[in-house]
């Protein structure tokens, strides 16, 4: 038990009497951990994405109690919303499905049009990139920067937003390229 407690010494020579020595006995105290939070929101409504949960030491160790393990776990996380999301293509694209592996289908542009599948615009020369910028976030969304010359690499050496297939100063020198 914990408290405090007295003790006295008598030797066996001049039966004399020490005086009285305080002991402190403290209780070991264990680690107690929280309840575990609930679960967070998906980090994604489809496709697969992450959830957490957390939980934390309320009272650490003492006094030679049962300390926390150094693994207990305070992160716990798992995978939800493991479906595919509802597809809607552009009207100039198709849908095709993953061959292995059981993924989602997914839309491509047909040919002659560019973009991600779920906004296509006409690509003129079939480089895979549309001649007007389309209304969507996705890189390929960009409008084709030499729309009648097909560079698939939307190469730009001086940055002018003019593709160096169709800048006549591709290296932005002052100076027109050589043939």
């Amino acid at each position: 038990d914990s408290g405090v407690y007295s003790c006295t010494v008598t030797t066996r020579l001049d039966l004399a009497e020490s005086n009285p020595a305080y002991i402190f006995v403290k209780e070991a105290v264990d680690c107690v951990m929280s309840e575990w939070s609930e679960w967070s929101q998906c980090s994604v409504s489809c496709q697969g994405g992450t959830q957490s949960r957390k939980r934390s030491v309320m009272v650490e160790a003492q006094n030679g109690g049962k300390p926390c393990d150094s693994d207990e776990n305070t992160l716990e996380e798992r995978r939800c919303n493991n479906f595919c999301c509802p597809l809607v293509c552009d009207e100039n694209a198709v849908e095709k499905t993953v061959e292995s592996g059981g993924g989602c289908p997914y839309c491509v542009c047909k040919p002659g049009f560019a973009g991600p599948g779920s906004k296509c615009g006409e690509d003129s020369d079939n480089d895979g990139w549309p001649d007007i910028h389309l209304d969507c976030a996705q890189p390929n969304c960009a409008k084709d920067n030499c729309r009648n010359i097909p560079n698939s690499g939307q190469e730009d050496v001086d940055g002018d937003g003019i593709g160096d297939q169709c800048d006549d100063d591709s290296d932005g020198d002052g100076v027109g390229n050589e043939d």
